[in-house]
């Protein structure tokens, strides 16, 4: 993709375009400064149009390529989050065939980066307490992320983790005649739940399960899976169908944790962003002392509830029973609903509407296991039961935005 930076600058009066900070496969950000001479990111894609193929920026709201004024409404939303942990959208803007968003510069490195140079535990999980409390915010505000994952989870200078990247967000803004398209699955497979795969109903559980891949990774140092070669329908079927290898080497409370996050059935899940940070600050506490958020030397900014839970001790609880183990190929019910290539480079998202190429440069959370003397996922320890909490709709809840 080719930058004509005057057309950029046109659009974007009084700011100063800088380097270009990062490309991908269908996209470019520049750095910029803008009229009050503060550092910014801009982020740039191209409108699609009969000749020419639709680009979609790492990191920018797809929505804002869309012509229809729900698109606009969706892009408002996005727009207007406000979370110390969210990366913060100053504004956006269409000019002619390119739209551009303009947001905060985060020039710390992503968790990507950082988990390649090796994470503490106490760091990995003030993290997710961090990035649970992003997805809190949005989702108080009716919008899935759908596509959490080590990349889009980046730093500020201060080591201050923010999330990143909505661009295959889905804010539940409602559509002309009121129906709701039906989408092929979205995310990068590597971190997406199973009913992502199988196009079932999604919410705040679908977003804790990204967390939870996340979380997994950073602690085993592992994939949370093995699949060979990289392919949605590989992944798909171990999402959907084979139980990951248990978390060792950690204090068995905060795996528990984790594993609850990666349940199959999103109503075995914590119910919310809030219910999943207090269980895993009271585990860390219980576990690794009290002042293990101040060992972790990452700034974090959480509710009250929370950093309380992180510096006491819990209360005694018996240990959770655990559920049989679900051998490779099992049958839940679930079929994954896939279309478009099977290969796939497992950091990278596939949306519904476009399929990246990739990135020239895909970051890596962790290095792939050998494929020497592993565990079958058959032998693996199963995850922690969880009681099924009653199913209800995340767009009836009280919060939502008619």
């Amino acid at each position: 993709m080719n930058i004509d930076r005057d057309h950029i600058a046109a659009a974007l009066p009084g700011y100063t375009l800088g380097a270009e900070l990062g490309r991908g496969g269908s996209g470019v950000v520049l750095a910029a400064r803008d009229e009050a001479d503060q550092r910014v990111a801009v982020k740039i894609m191209q409108i699609a149009d009969e000749e020419r193929p639709l680009f979609g920026v790492t990191g920018v709201p797809r929505v804002l390529a869309a012509t229809d004024p729900d698109a606009e409404a969706e892009a408002r939303l996005l727009a207007g989050l406000d979370h110390p942990h969210l990366v913060k959208v100053s504004h956006h803007v269409r000019h002619g065939d390119v739209a551009l968003i303009v947001m905060e510069l985060l020039d710390g490195g992503s968790l990507a980066q950082r988990a390649a140079a090796g994470l503490s535990v106490e760091a990995a999980c003030a993290i997710g307490l961090g990035t649970a409390a992003a997805l809190g915010h949005a989702h108080s505000r009716g919008i899935l992320h759908r596509d959490v994952k080590p990349a889009n989870i980046l730093h500020t200078s201060a080591g201050v983790p923010k999330l990143t990247d909505f661009g295959i967000a889905h804010a539940d803004v409602p559509r002309a005649g009121g129906r709701t398209p039906v989408r092929a699955p979205s995310g990068t497979p590597r971190y997406m739940a199973p009913e992502q795969f199988t196009l079932g109903e999604l919410g705040p559980a679908t977003d804790l399960y990204g967390l939870g891949v996340v979380l997994y990774e950073l602690l085993a140092r592992r994939p949370v899976f093995q699949v060979r070669p990289s392919t949605k329908q590989g992944w798909a079927n171990h999402h959907v169908a084979v139980t990951p290898r248990p978390l060792t080497g950690i204090p068995g409370p905060v795996a528990q944790v984790v594993e609850w996050a990666l349940a199959k059935d999103p109503d075995r899940r914590p119910a919310d962003a809030r219910e999943f940070a207090l269980a895993l600050a009271q585990a860390m506490a219980g576990t690794r002392g009290t002042d293990w958020l101040t060992r972790a030397r990452t700034p974090t900014f959480l509710d009250d509830d929370v950093r309380a839970a992180a510096s006491r001790f819990p209360a005694r609880t018996a240990e959770r029973p655990r559920q049989a183990s679900t051998p490779p190929g099992a049958d839940h019910g679930l079929e994954p609903v896939l279309d478009g290539p099977d290969t796939v480079d497992d950091d990278v998202a596939v949306d519904s509407d476009t399929a990246p190429d990739g990135d020239t440069a895909p970051e890596r959370a962790v290095a792939a296991d050998s494929d020497g003397d592993a565990l079958t996922d058959s032998e693996h320890r199963p995850p922690p039961e969880h009681p099924r909490r009653p199913r209800r709709s995340w767009r009836s809840a009280p919060w939502r935005r008619s």
